[in-house]
């Protein structure tokens, strides 16, 4: 296989529960140390984000996680008059070498990011609903192009206090 077979990016769009957003979807990994979403005011983090914002005036934040990059725009600009112009901007930003993310911002990300828990008796509260979300909410939230974080419980009220981020961020189904 050539070096240039190899940087055939293909990426395809996906439809939201969220109509501000839209999900666009690569054969690349983007982030594989975690997730991370960004506005304007830390696009310099990330070069790839600050990129499209420099492109795109009514793109307001962008989550990117794994393989695709969740994009919110202002809301008097309808995604099928710029989605085809966003989705040619964004595979010719994956299939150069340039930079996606800085390494420091790699490096907090890589820090932040609690690590993965089995399901166990002697388990707290927070660590089984982690486990819970992990195996079992993130994974459909992701598909909608968000993420759901768990922030808080509070045991007195029963109540869980979550961060809902890219798609799911303004959401009405959230």
């Amino acid at each position: 296989m050539s070096a240039a077979t190899q940087n055939i990016i293909s990426l395809y769009t996906e439809a939201t529960p969220n109509p501000n957003t839209l999900k666009f979807v690569a054969n690349k990994m983007i982030f594989a140390e975690g997730q991370a979403e960004l506005d304007r005011s830390d696009a310099d983090k990330a070069p790839f984000v600050h990129a499209i914002f420099e492109a795109f005036d009514f793109v307001e934040s962008a989550f990117v996680s794994k393989n695709f990059i969740t994009l919110t725009k202002q809301g008097d600009t309808e995604w099928y008059e710029v989605m085809g112009e966003v989705r040619v901007f964004i595979k010719d930003y994956l299939s150069s070498d340039k930079e996606i993310f800085n390494e420091t911002f790699i490096e907090k990300v890589k820090a932040e990011t609690p690590a993965l828990k089995g399901l166990e008796e002697s388990s707290t509260i927070e660590e089984k609903i982690v486990f819970i979300l992990d195996k079992y909410v993130r994974p459909g939230v992701a598909q909608d192009g968000g993420a759901i974080d768990f922030e808080s419980y509070d045991a007195e009220n029963k109540k869980v206090n979550l961060i809902m981020r890219g798609s799911c961020s303004g959401c009405p189904s959230s």
